[in-house]
């Protein structure tokens, strides 16, 4: 069986801000729970 996807149910841009990430660039991993909080709103 093979399923279309189709259009996202819900989509929302969070802007990634400077001191959410490491020095490397990589995006703390705690950051992400509050972008899913702040999406759930």
């Amino acid at each position: 069986m093979e399923t279309d996807g189709g259009a996202p149910r819900f989509l929302t841009y969070f802007r990634v801000r400077h001191h959410e990430m490491d020095a490397l660039g990589h995006v703390n991993n705690a950051v992400y729970l509050h972008y899913l909080e702040q999406a759930a709103i």
